[in-house]
């Protein structure tokens, strides 16, 4: 049996959508809750689901909660705004999981701005490790996106869908969140950046996505992609070389401080 793993924070939108989708194919479906301010955890324990509530630990960390608490040794996680289509939902029910070629597999997801699968521009072939043996494989310890911990991941026939975006708006909006986050955590990592590394950064993003990956097949959807990912690197960098000169300008200040108090 496999048992479903969800993390949220205010997901009142999706959660629904989003158990159902794991109850087709799991006996039992745990909700890790970073304190949502919404109705996600009525929501989810209406649907059937398992509540545990975790102050936010970062991505990896935070996934891997459910670890301790699953009753079966195979966990299929979804983020809240995932689920499985039809030829996933098959796959996972004809799988030997008693006899596996892998201790992780994974689908191609398929990514949506509304209701259009957006397949350009770095959005489309992507591929996600979702279904996992808790005794061999977890989740790294990275506070950004994470990853399955692996040696290899096996590619299973189907797709996830993933609704991440109801039009441009919102997905301007979670690139510049994104971008806030990034910079932070560089920054912790004592990475270093200069304005001009912004810059290089967000144009070679625009480059990759829109010509390298085809965005320019994908009509406006794809331009528009292209657009708001290069804007998000450049912003990410930004961000990191601001939180840089803060500390720069605190380390000088402490040093001037010092100085006269010697």
């Amino acid at each position: 049996m496999i048992s479903g793993s969800i993390t949220t924070l205010n997901e009142e939108r999706h959660i629904a959508d989003c158990i159902r989708s794991l109850q087709q194919v799991c006996d039992e479906v745990i909700v890790v809750d970073s304190l949502s301010t919404d109705r996600t955890v009525e929501i989810a324990e209406a649907c059937g689901a398992r509540v545990i509530s975790q102050e936010y630990l970062g991505d990896g960390p935070q996934k891997n909660v459910s670890r301790s608490h699953v009753k079966n040794d195979w966990i299929l996680s979804l983020d809240a705004d995932e689920r499985l289509d039809e030829d996933a939902v098959a796959t996972i029910r004809s799988l030997d999981l008693n006899n596996p070629t892998h201790h992780a597999y994974g689908f191609r997801k398929k990514n949506y701005i509304g209701d259009r699968w957006v397949r350009c521009a770095g959005l489309w072939p992507a591929f996600r490790g979702r279904l996992y043996h808790k005794q061999h494989v977890r989740w790294d310890d990275r506070k950004g996106h994470t990853k399955l911990d692996a040696k290899k991941v096996g590619l299973l026939p189907g797709h996830m869908l993933h609704y991440a975006y109801a039009d441009y708006g919102e997905y301007l909006n979670k690139i510049f969140r994104y971008s806030r986050r990034g910079a932070r955590l560089l920054h912790e990592e004592g990475k270093r950046t200069t304005a001009l590394g912004a810059v290089a950064h967000g144009a070679f993003t625009f480059f990759k996505n829109y010509l390298l990956r085809r965005g320019w097949m994908g009509g406006l959807d794809g331009l528009v992609v292209s657009v708001i990912s290069a804007v998000g690197s450049f912003m990410k960098y930004a961000q990191l070389r601001e939180l840089q000169r803060s500390h720069q300008g605190e380390e000088s200040l402490s040093t001037a401080r010092s100085r006269r108090t010697a």
